[in-house]
């Protein structure tokens, strides 16, 4: 599946994936693959809800210049299931 399909799908069930996603399953992977900068991670570690959070590394996600940005978050939370 290619990266804006992946996209296209989140962007579609984004109530749903705020509601029962934990960001903090993926963002060491994110920050391995160099998805999210550093920065990125210590401010999404910052924000003291689960929801909230993933709510901002999704829009950090949407616009990611990053060409598999939403094929390694896939993958990242497949491996966390």
């Amino acid at each position: 599946m290619a990266n804006q399909d992946v996209k296209n799908i989140c962007e579609e069930l984004q109530l749903k994936i705020a509601q029962i996603v934990s960001p903090d399953l993926v963002l060491d992977d994110l920050l391995s693959k160099k998805v999210i900068s550093s920065d990125d991670y210590g401010r999404l570690c910052r924000v003291p809800f689960t929801r909230d959070r993933c709510r901002d590394l999704l829009s950090l996600m949407y616009s990611s210049s990053h060409p598999q940005a939403f094929i390694y978050l896939r993958l990242a939370s497949s491996i966390t299931r």
